[in-house]
This record gives C-alpha cells, sequence and structure tokens, in this order.
C-alpha cells in the first residue's frame, strides 16, 4: 500500500493521501488487516486522479471537496448503505459516469450540483431519501431511474436539468418537494405515483415540453404554480380524489384546452368561480367534461348513445343539458331517449326531454354566457 498515506481514525484508517501514479484510483478495502472506512480532504490535493473505486468498506462519502479534481471523470461505489454527503461532487464539471454496484441509503443536499456533464445515473434498491438541490443544474442528465424504496425527493432536487426527457419514480415515493422538476425543459412525461397526496409548488413549472402527465386517484392537493408554463400540456385529468387546487396552477399552459373533472368535482374545488385565477393567460380554450363523459372529443360519436342513455339511467340532468346544449340530442332523435327515460322511471330527465321537444325552451336557454364565449372561439364537430 505504498501509493497511499493514511492516518488511523479511531480503530480504522483513513485514506489522507494518493501518491501513486495511477490515474484510476481503487481504495483499499483495508491496509495490514485493519479497515479503511474513509477519506480526508488532504486527498483532493491529487489533480491527476481521474477515477475513484470506492470500496465496500467506506459507508460515508464524505464533503471534501472532489471538485478540485479538475480531471475527475468516473466514480465507482461498491459499499452498502452508503450515504453521499452534502455537496461532495459538487462542481464536478467534468464526472460523467457514476456507478453503483452496492447500494446508496442517502443523497445528501447539493450533492451533484452543477456537475454539467454527468449524463444518466440509476440507483438499485435501498435508496431512501435525496435531499434538496442535489442534482440541481445537471444540465446534460438525461435519465435518472430508481427503484423501490424511495420515499423522498427534496425541493429543487432535479431543478435546471435541461436535457432530463426521462424519470422512473418508485411506486411508493411518498414526497416530491416544491421544484423537484422545475425548468425541466425537455422532460415530456410523467407518471406519478399513487403513494403522492399533494403535488406541491413549482414543482413542473417550466417543463415546456411536457405533454403526458398522469394525475392518479389518491392526490388530493394541487398546489399554487405546480404547472406554469407546461406550454406543451393539451390535457389533464384531475381525478376525484382532488379537494384542492392552487390559484395559478396551469398559469400560462398556452395549448391546454381540455381539462377532465367530474362534474360533481367542479363545484366542489369552485372551479367556476376560481376559472382566471387557476387557469391564468391560457390562450386556448378550455372546457370540463361532465360525469360519466370522460372521454376525449374524438370518441364522443361511438360512445354517444352509451353516455346519454347511462345520464338518464341515473336522472344526471346537468350532464343531458350540456348535451343539449351541444346538439347532441336532436329533436329528431328525442324519441328513444325518452322512451328510455320512461323505462327507467327517471322523471327528471324525462320532464327535461319533454320539455326540450315540446319546445317549452331552446338551446338558447340553456346558453350562459360562458357558452356563448366558448361557441365563438371553438367549433365544436362531435358529430
Amino acid at each position: 500500500m505504498k501509493d497511499f498515506k493514511y492516518i488511523e481514525y479511531g480503530d480504522n484508517y483513513l485514506i489522507d493521501e494518493y501518491i501513486g501514479p495511477e490515474k484510476e484510483v481503487i481504495l483499499p478495502k483495508e491496509i495490514n488487516g485493519i479497515k479503511v472506512v474513509g477519506l480526508t480532504e488532504n486527498f483532493t490535493s491529487n489533480n491527476n486522479i481521474s477515477s475513484i473505486v470506492f470500496s465496500e468498506n467506506i459507508k460515508d462519502i464524505p464533503s471534501i471537496r472532489f471538485h478540485r479534481l479538475d480531471n475527475l471523470h468516473s466514480i465507482t461505489i461498491e459499499g452498502t448503505d452508503v450515504i453521499i454527503s452534502e455537496s461532495a461532487f459538487f462542481n464536478c464539471n467534468k464526472l460523467i459516469n457514476v456507478k453503483i454496484t452496492g447500494s446508496v441509503k442517502k443523497i445528501e443536499a447539493y450533492a451533484f450540483e452543477n456537475c454539467r456533464i454527468l449524463r444518466e445515473i440509476t440507483f438499485p434498491k435501498g435508496l431512501r431519501e435525496i435531499e434538496p438541490y442535489a442534482f440541481y443544474k445537471c444540465k446534460k442528465l438525461n435519465r435518472v431511474v430508481f427503484y423501490e424504496d424511495l420515499k423522498s425527493i427534496g425541493c429543487s432536487c432535479f431543478s435546471d436539468c435541461k436535457s432530463l426527457k426521462e424519470v422512473c419514480l418508485p411506486d411508493d415515493l411518498e414526497i416530491m418537494g416544491s421544484a423537484s422538476f422545475r425548468n425541466c425543459t425537455s422532460l415530456e412525461s410523467v407518471q406519478i405515483p399513487k403513494s403522492i397526496k399533494r403535488l406541491e409548488y413549482f414543482v413542473f413549472e417550466g417543463c415546456k415540453s411536457l405533454s403526458d402527465i398522469k394525475i392518479p386517484e389518491g392526490i388530493e392537493k394541487i398546489s399554487k404554480f405546480v404547472f406554469p408554463y407546461c406550454k406543451s400540456l393539451e390535457e389533464i385529468i384531475i381525478p376525484d380524489s382532488v379537494d384542492q387546487i392552487g390559484v395559478r396552477s396551469f398559469e400560462s399552459c398556452d395549448n391546454l384546452k381540455y381539462i377532465y373533472v367530474k362534474y360533481s368535482n367542479i363545484e366542489n374545488l369552485d372551479l367556476r368561480s376560481q376559472e382566471k385565477a387557476i387557469f391564468t393567460y391560457c390562450t386556448e380554450r378550455y372546457t370540463y367534461s361532465k360525469e360519466d363523459t370522460l372521454l376525449y372529443q374524438k370518441h364522443i360519436k361511438e360512445n354517444k348513445f352509451f353516455i346519454l342513455s347511462k345520464m338518464i339511467k341515473t336522472n344526471y340532468i346537468e350532464g343531458l343539458q350540456y348535451f343539449i346544449k351541444r346538439k347532441e340530442i336532436t329533436i329528431e332523435k328525442i324519441d328513444e331517449f325518452i322512451e328510455l327515460a320512461s323505462k327507467e322511471k327517471s322523471v327528471d330527465a324525462l320532464t327535461l326531454l319533454l320539455d326540450y321537444q315540446n319546445a317549452t325552451f331552446s338551446v338558447d336557454d340553456l346558453m350562459d354566457e360562458r357558452d356563448r364565449k366558448f361557441d365563438e372561439e371553438l367549433e365544436l364537430d362531435f358529430l
């Protein structure tokens, strides 16, 4: 072990300095039968080092200014339940490869911040927590895969990772901190785990390529400013479990056209009065589907009879009014629906259909100011 200088640390050793000729350094498991459990700050004074293998006895990778190793491009972690300490690899501008053959249980704050050319990282089972800003401004990072056990992603953890396209989040994740994926401008799709209960502030702000986001049943709160400037987002489904949506949650989502939400939740969430506050500067027209009509526009023609039949059977008046407004129920074809309402003894639905058939009211009578403006802005052609 002539290539290493070391000091005592309790019953173990710390590597104090590497003095060998090699650029690729494999840290020893032990020296003279005594375990090597870490490093001192002097270790990073050798600027020739380009690669480090942290042996299995090193459980804590310390904050010893690895960024001073100007040529460091690769690290390998062999230990189990390793902690990567705060700012450990901060500003390692040439670090491109992180390989974990053992396991890491925690990544502390700023651990890989501003590793500008780090491209991909996969964490095996065992990682439980990633603290704030751990991968902040890793601008070339394009893929991150987490397996089971991860419970928490800290605030701004992947913020400003401009190349990040793919994130595989584990099913048991419980916390995504505020701004955790803020300004990930290449991120195209995310499937949020069912274990998440709330979406925090700014979590997807500025993700301008995000076109596919699945909010699962179980989410209870969408906080303020969750999706601002997601300019590729065209549709969003709000699950029944959501009981609060913060102001400006969808601000400046220029292409957002369809918000699918059950009619009852429109009232519960107070979307009518809060519409402008929640969807600020959404330049395209958006609309809500009604209960039992959570179908896309292109499917309505083939599913229309089924939808209307179900509305009649459940005496769902608001939905029927919606379809009459959109001229989905014509006077010429109304008889079959009247017959169904009579058969199902859906009194309110039957009354509405008979009144419409007998010209007690017209479609215009059902059109409020919001509907008129909508029809002027966007021609719907469901049929």
